[in-house]
């Protein structure tokens, strides 16, 4: 790892969702042997998959009182940069919306991903734009930044956990009239996803959708579940 200056104004989590590869033990070592303050390594005790992980990430923003968190996923996907630039535009524009990255629209560079994936994105942006009557070009990429705000105006706790969490998000969003903005950005895909769970995904956000329209909730609840996580700091 390399040390890289933190504005004063910011903070970096690293949350380690049960994983086996000593991500929370080099964060702590980093954080520990660089002194650094304003970064955090958070553990989960039991793995939370990708919904569970942001509603960790939004828990935090919300009981600090943080303007904005931004998701960010630590598979060295995306660019750091695009990350800073949504920073920045969200300082220059006022604070006043969330930012979405997109891998899908005409200005987006993406790389590796199959034609076959490709298309199955394409169709269902197609599918919730048409029935939310808004234009959506990515239901939910790996690089994000919301408002903190706004989402203490969602009850994102009853989200299911799995990798849909963000369509289910986008859609509360849009329900809730929380203004957002899609911005273009580097997307890398160097570990293809097999075909089968590309298209459980489908069905899954097929079937988010309809609940949505419907007014029909999942019964599978997660809103009374427990995420807990241990933390460390150098603070």
């Amino acid at each position: 790892m390399h040390l890289v200056p933190i504005p004063d104004d910011v903070c970096i989590w690293f949350i380690d969702n049960l994983s086996s590869d000593g991500t929370f033990e080099a964060t702590t070592e980093f954080i520990n042997s660089n002194r650094c303050r304003d970064i955090y390594s958070f553990r989960t005790m039991q793995n939370n998959n990708l919904g569970g992980t942001h509603k960790i990430g939004f828990g935090e923003a919300i009981s600090g009182s943080y303007d904005y968190v931004a998701i960010l996923h630590g598979d060295n996907q995306a660019k750091f940069s695009d990350l800073v630039s949504l920073i920045n535009r969200s300082r220059n524009e006022g604070n006043v919306k969330s930012y979405l990255g997109t891998r899908f629209s005409r200005k987006s560079n993406l790389i590796g991903y199959s034609k076959k994936r490709i298309f199955g994105n394409l169709v269902l942006n197609v599918i919730y734009s048409t029935f939310k009557l808004k234009k959506l070009t990515d239901l939910g990429s790996g690089l994000n930044l919301y408002k903190v705000l706004d989402l203490t105006k969602i009850e994102y706790s009853h989200f299911g956990d799995a990798l849909t969490f963000n369509y289910e998000l986008l859609l509360e969003m849009i329900d809730s009239d929380i203004p957002f903005e899609f911005v273009p950005i580097e997307w890398r895909e160097a570990d293809q996803v097999s075909n089968a769970k590309n298209i459980r995904i489908f069905i899954q956000g097929l079937k988010i959708l309809f609940e949505n329209l419907t007014g029909r909730q999942s019964e599978t609840s997660f809103k009374d579940k427990i995420y807990d996580i241990d933390r460390y700091t150098n603070d």
